[in-house]
């Protein structure tokens, strides 16, 4: 509070609340409805977090028509390692460049983020369009997808399709998971 006035306030609408302070957004958490993996794709959390992402978008579809058309390969960047639909290690994992053309197919565009700035990931949720990660260490993962929706002050907002709740992280915190999976990044 400054003099007594609040120095930020809040607008809400349908899809997103948005932080506002002297007319600049400084904040916003899109409300997108969290889908968990479990229990068809326990190693298919990038497909959930890609289907999360479509769906907010406006095309509705499922998780498991998701990993259906996700190609399958031994290189990470062209599909899927394995089946989405086994535990490890008969399912592993695929990179954003192996579900970019599923992305695109739904929303007519898709974008590699891998190693952009968290600005550019900030940018893009401020236009509600949601960012796939990929992150080491939550979970107790060593690799693990997240749908990330919204930022304010030092936090991520996010949906995580292992536990199928919708979570939040310190940046710093973030930064250092993301950084530990190189960087990895999918969105529109």
């Amino acid at each position: 509070m400054t003099n007594g006035k609040r120095s930020e306030k809040s607008v809400s609408t349908k899809k997103a609340y948005y932080w506002i302070k002297k007319g600049v957004v400084k904040g916003i958490k899109n409300y997108a409805k969290c889908i968990c993996q479990r229990p068809e794709l326990p190693t298919g959390c990038e497909m959930t977090a890609a289907t999360m992402m479509i769906n907010f978008a406006g095309k509705k579809v499922s998780k498991l028509k998701i990993a259906n058309e996700t190609p399958r390969s031994n290189n990470p960047n062209k599909g899927f390692i394995g089946s989405p639909y086994k535990a490890y290690p008969a399912g592993y994992w695929v990179a954003p460049g192996g579900l970019k053309g599923v992305v695109k197919r739904y929303l007519g565009k898709a974008k590699i983020m891998t190693s952009c700035r968290l600005s550019a990931i900030k940018n893009k949720l401020l236009h509600s369009h949601l960012v796939v990660v990929w992150v080491n260490g939550i979970d107790g993962f060593s690799n693990h997808a997240l749908t990330l929706t919204g930022y304010h002050n030092q936090q991520l907002y996010y949906n995580d399709p292992w536990t199928g709740t919708k979570a939040q992280i310190n940046s710093a915190d973030f930064i250092s998971y993301w950084s530990r999976d190189g960087y990895r990044a999918l969105s529109y």
